[in-house]
């Protein structure tokens, strides 16, 4: 069995989808890793994208009728073998000098539930991320999902992605996956991934409308969480005034 699934979206560009599975070649010949290819295309483009995948070593190709990126996350989860999964979309390359030894060694003795690094963004630049007080919540889904590497179980048991969201399911999943107190994380400021200038989720008002809705979805979760930090300086006060006691 291999370790890590490595699942890759494709709509209309194999282009894209050639510079990415280029970048992870390197990555599957080591022989722990298999990749899965969901392609969306019109029915003129998907046989170049399924010749270009029959082309590569441990490249599994699957076509999906186009129902958002949510709906094409979730065709995969529910096969895989891999104790870990990470998402590439066609076009995201990583980077020439990642070191997929380092990777496996992490990700073997990690007890983290999800490890993520950091991305190189379209104009070359690492992605900053923002200071510690303002990681929860992840209203601005801060954490870098196409250098980030899951548990599979864990997506499973959160239900995977929400179908209501179709462009931004990655955001709204990470309010449901980081609230399980089971899930534990790793952060790891290291560029491992240069993302693609205009991927599939690159119609900003979509995203927008959706990032609003999935907001309001989880309103109350966040103002619970903020009153339960608030009640934790009570709770700081009166273990440590017991402590005095003793």
């Amino acid at each position: 069995m291999y370790e890590i699934a490595i699942v890759t979206l494709c709509k209309n560009d194999p282009d894209g989808l050639a510079r990415t599975l280029a970048s992870t070649a390197r990555l599957r010949s080591e022989g722990s890793v298999v990749q899965r290819v969901v392609d969306s295309s019109s029915a003129d483009v998907c046989d170049s994208i399924r010749t270009l995948a029959a082309q590569h070593q441990r490249v599994v190709y699957e076509w999906q009728t186009p129902a958002g990126t949510a709906s094409a996350f979730n065709l995969t989860l529910p096969t895989l073998q891999e104790p870990w999964v990470w998402f590439l979309n066609s076009g995201d390359e990583v980077l020439k000098d990642f070191s997929i030894s380092m990777l496996l060694e992490i990700l073997r003795k990690t007890s983290a539930k999800v490890v993520t690094f950091s991305i190189i963004d379209h104009d070359g630049t690492p992605s900053t991320r923002p200071a510690l007080p303002f990681v929860w919540p992840p209203v601005f889904t801060w954490l870098c999902f196409p250098a980030t590497v899951f548990r599979t179980g864990e997506l499973v048991a959160i239900g995977g992605f929400d179908l209501q969201f179709r462009t931004s399911g990655d955001g709204e999943m990470w309010f449901r996956l980081l609230n399980r107190r089971s899930v534990s994380l790793d952060v790891i400021s290291v560029p491992i991934v240069q993302m693609e200038c205009a991927g599939l989720s690159g119609n900003r008002a979509a995203v927008a409308e959706e990032a609003l809705r999935f907001l309001q979805k989880h309103r109350f979760l966040i103002f619970k969480r903020w009153l339960q930090s608030g009640m934790r300086y009570f709770e700081a006060k009166r273990k440590y005034r017991r402590r005095l006691s003793k």
